[in-house]
């Protein structure tokens, strides 16, 4: 099996909600452009479909953008990557997000990450060949925001700064 363990026990305690997916009600129509088109009864089903879309349309990029917000760059692109690495750190963008985490986000907008992250995992484990960084799996509700906030970050400049500090 892909992953050795699903989530520690630690993890499953603080994600609590689980999202009913029903697979066999999602349906994913592509146009004559290949633009997917998600069709299912919940928001959790059709971000669930969404997430699946994505995989199959460009995973490589999903998950090196993953890579970059789990501080693990390096691995795919050695001593460059590892200043990314080295800049996750810094700014303690993990421990941020873990701790604000429940008090953030409303119970329904945590089902919605939640049904994005078991999408991507079961992606991943359907199809392990694709996987280009094994350790980065299986993904949790963190890394989605985390992803989010790295990309904040970076939109305000901090690159700039950071430079300068440097």
């Amino acid at each position: 099996m892909l992953f050795s363990a699903f989530a520690s026990s630690a993890q499953q305690a603080e994600q609590t909600l689980i999202p009913q997916i029903r697979k066999d009600s999602i349906f994913i129509v592509r146009d004559q452009w290949g633009v997917p088109h998600i069709y299912a009864p919940t928001d959790e089903e059709t971000v669930y479909g969404f997430m699946w879309a994505t995989c199959e349309d460009d995973f490589k990029t999903m998950q090196e953008t993953l890579l970059l917000t789990k501080g693990m760059n390096g691995r795919l692109n050695g001593a460059d990557g590892a200043v990314t690495d080295y800049v996750v750190q810094l700014l303690d963008i993990q421990n941020t997000v873990k701790q604000k985490y429940n008090e953030t986000f409303s119970a329904k907008f945590k089902l919605i990450l939640q049904a994005s992250v078991n999408a991507i995992n079961e992606y991943a484990r359907l199809h392990p060949d694709e996987v280009i960084v094994k350790k980065a799996f299986p993904i949790t509700v963190y890394d989605i925001v985390q992803g989010y906030v790295l990309g904040t970050t970076f939109l305000s400049s901090i690159s700039e700064s950071l430079t300068r500090i440097f």
